[in-house]
């Protein structure tokens, strides 16, 4: 059986490899997105500096925290003379806005190029091996300047804005201009008219002289500037319209889009949240009752009343709309306020549910539930389920561990199987056989040699007369 298991060990391991590459391969270098990717300065007076911002992004797939180290080209001259030196886009964000500070420097009047690199880095607190910065990815803005030429002034009125207040509180504005010129536009004064919400009467203005205006720098775009008006309002709706004067002439009007409300005394120190909705099941027969709770937290700085308000929907019909009773909620208290709900019809209903407190109303939480002839289980509530994003990506190293681990366990497997397989082809060994101590006389035969038998010695007849 083990045997069995060791044959198949290889092949589960390689599907783990093929079907895991998330958790086991690191992560892609995703590129950094930029806008816009070219910058020019038509004018730049020698001794001042302009100011410009771009924006960059993250790729669509990316997660987690993205660590930025900006650097400045300087072969062709310090024109990038202002801008922080590492930037973050944080997990959640898709972008973040980077503004830098471009200078003259010591060049002669003329046109010059340069760039800003933007190079994207491992997390500088995570616990690496090695020393010094890891580059992943970056991208370039290319910068273009004309250094020198005459003072000339151009503007553009952009907006104008005004928050939410109470009676007895400063009037918060804000208005937006671009300077496309190479000097820097002092406003002369601002005269601030507000209108009645419903009938457009001027009810009340105020002036703000230009010692009290900062400067419009030289270059910028989309600068915005916030003031605080000491002027009292009446609780109710206002619109708001803006008149700019420069060299005792009207230089441009700007008027707030949306009116602006104004609440009694005390409304913005109240503050609350729906925190959410439940009910206690989710699938019901007709005319069975339904219990909805809604968990409210007084997050403001005084107490308040609030009322719970449900409206319930079918098949995305509203059929109903009701409102609870109202409780005094503490400051920093939770509360549970509880609601009976009654559906007679089958089908698919929706719930709404928000809490109005003071002059205000929290955010919108919604939740549904099923009316059915028969109920698909005894209680009809849903298993606890977990939150949050299943095969959420696995860090690059502990995937590359994984990997080694996989490979040494496949390498073991491999080594196991083979020297099984040997062993069950090698003979079965013969048993030993003892053998006694005996003297033994061993015969040599001798070598047989044939020997050839002698031959007679010839005769030969005697001559006689030689003899003599």
């Amino acid at each position: 059986m083990a045997f069995r298991f060791l044959r198949v060990l290889p092949a589960i391991l390689l599907a783990i490899l093929v079907l895991s590459p998330i958790a086991i391969f690191p992560k892609p270098a995703w590129a950094l997105g930029l806008s816009p990717p070219a910058v020019t300065v038509d004018s730049l007076l020698r001794g001042t500096t302009q100011k410009r911002t771009v924006t960059l992004f993250r790729a669509p797939n990316e997660e987690g925290n993205i660590f930025i180290h900006v650097k400045p080209e300087t072969s062709t001259g310090n024109f990038i003379v202002g801008g922080e030196d590492d930037i973050v886009i944080l997990d959640g964000q898709d972008r973040i806005d980077y503004e830098f500070e471009i200078g003259t420097g010591d060049v002669a009047n003329g046109k010059y190029k340069t760039r800003l690199v933007f190079l994207k880095t491992v997390d500088p607190n995570a616990s690496l091996s090695g020393s010094g910065v890891s580059i992943v990815s970056g991208v370039a803005v290319k910068v273009v300047l004309t250094v020198g030429g005459e003072e000339h002034l151009s503007y553009r009125l952009l907006q104008l804005s005004s928050g939410t207040t109470e009676v007895g509180r400063d009037i918060d504005v804000s208005y937006m201009i671009s300077n496309d010129g190479n000097v820097e536009w002092r406003i002369q004064k601002i005269r601030f008219d507000f209108q009645d919400g419903f009938t457009n009467e001027v009810v009340a203005s105020y002036e703000v002289k230009g010692d009290a205006l900062e400067p419009v720098k030289a270059g910028e775009q989309g600068q915005k500037f916030d003031l605080k008006l000491p002027i009292i309002l009446q609780e109710g709706r206002y619109g708001v319209t803006a008149t700019f004067y420069y060299q005792d002439e009207e230089a441009g009007i700007l008027k707030l889009d949306d009116n602006f409300q104004v609440f009694p005394e005390g409304t913005l120190a109240q503050s609350g949240v729906l925190n959410g909705l439940s009910l206690n099941k989710t699938i019901f027969c007709p005319g069975e009752k339904i219990k909805l709770d809604a968990i409210f937290k007084n997050d403001g700085a005084i107490a308040l009343g609030a009322v719970l308000f449900v409206q319930m929907s079918r098949n995305s019909e509203v059929i109903d709309l009701i409102r609870g009773s109202e409780y005094a909620v503490e400051k920093g208290e939770e509360m549970i306020f509880s609601q009976l709900l009654d559906a007679q019809a089958l089908g698919l209903y929706e719930i709404e549910g928000y809490v109005e407190y003071g002059k205000k109303k929290s955010n919108i939480q919604k939740i549904s539930f099923e009316v059915q002839d028969k109920v698909v289980d005894e209680t009809g509530t849903n298993l606890p389920g977990v939150v949050g994003k299943v095969g959420s990506t696995v860090d690059s190293y502990v995937g590359l561990l994984i990997l080694i681990i996989l490979i040494i366990l496949g390498t073991v497997c491999f080594i196991l199987i083979k020297h099984h397989r040997r062993k069950r082809e090698l003979p079965e060994p013969q048993p030993l056989v003892k053998v006694e101590e005996t003297e033994t006389t061993i015969a040599i035969p001798q070598e047989i040699v044939e020997v050839p038998e002698p031959v007679s010695p010839v005769v030969l007849p005697i001559d006689k007369n030689k003899q003599q």
